[in-house]
């Protein structure tokens, strides 16, 4: 039996076309719950971006693509750039890409790549495979032409150097066990729907502040951290390890394909998370675009 909670949502909004209209397409984006809501300039860039290529007549899975990659420039978020290193100061990340039609492309634990999302759209599209993980995921990279690149900033290093000093005075039951608490997730993610009617979803996240190397989250696992089907695109951010217990984005798809419309779904997903989980969530549909969170979180979205 699921506990529902009384969750107190920080943000909700949804995005739907004049009474007896449809969409013809859009696109809506996150920085990652957790991340202020006024830092959005990166999701408005990425928003754009996306945009752009849906009014070209490209598809919804280019789409989040173009999106992603312009969260993963900032470098304010955390993905891409600005990725949060692990306990080793390295960074491992995870990226994830789904379109409606079954298309599913993921890299986990990868590193020194300046666009994890690139990597999946290549797994994707040129292997067999759906998932590539650490040094196999590494090598692919490079055999696909992508440089080497360290994502990790000065400001991300000196964060985890404190933290590290907190765990050695004796918080480490605080920092390990209550993530959700101590800080924002900020795993950054896109869905669109585009002229076809296609849906696709993406994420792309370096992980939480305090890791152990080879720790993967929600991000790149299929029905958690993302979902793309008949009914709609999820993503969703926060504590990974919560959201994967809860299979977050296949059951709000679910619930939209029985009848529930986006801010619906979005509602009832945050709706099984405890306050100390941060929790976001975005959700489109042919009829709307809609998200809800439990902390704070930056969006844009672009829609005609």
């Amino acid at each position: 039996m699921t506990t529902i909670y009384n969750v107190t949502f920080k943000s909700a909004g949804q995005i739907e076309p004049r009474k007896g209209y449809s969409m013809r397409y859009a696109i809506l984006v996150h920085g990652g719950v957790g991340s202020p809501k006024d830092n959005d300039a990166g999701c408005i860039r990425a928003a754009e971006a996306g945009e752009k290529v849906l009014a070209e007549g490209g598809s919804a899975l280019e789409a989040v693509v173009a999106a992603t990659v312009e969260l993963e420039d900032e470098p304010t978020y955390n993905a891409g750039i600005g990725s949060r290193p692990r306990l080793n100061f390295e960074c491992e990340m995870d990226a994830g890409l789904m379109t409606s039609d079954g298309k599913i492309g993921i890299v986990a634990a990868i590193k020194r790549v300046k666009n994890p999302v690139l990597v999946a759209l290549k797994v994707m599209e040129e292997t067999p495979h759906v998932i590539l993980a650490g040094e196999g995921a590494n090598e692919f990279a490079r055999q696909k032409g992508f440089p080497d690149f360290d994502p990790v900033t000065d400001y991300r290093r000196e964060i985890l150097k404190g933290l590290i000093e907190k765990i050695k005075k004796g918080e480490e039951e605080k920092y390990m066990r209550y993530r959700g608490i101590v800080d924002g997730c900020d795993t950054v993610g896109a869905v669109a729907l585009d002229s076809e009617g296609n849906f696709a979803s993406a994420n792309s996240t370096g992980g939480t502040n305090i890791q152990l190397p080879g720790r993967i989250g929600d991000s790149p696992v299929v029905g958690a951290g993302f979902f793309a089907g008949p009914a709609g695109a999820i993503v969703t951010t926060g504590l990974g390890e919560e959201i994967i217990r809860r299979m977050s984005a296949v059951r709000a798809h679910d619930a939209m394909a029985a009848g529930a419309d986006a801010q619906k779904a979005c509602e009832d997903a945050t709706s099984v998370f405890k306050d100390e989980f941060s929790f976001g969530i975005l959700a489109m549909t042919r009829d709307a675009a809609a998200w809800t969170d439990n902390r704070q979180m930056p969006v844009a979205v672009r829609s005609r």
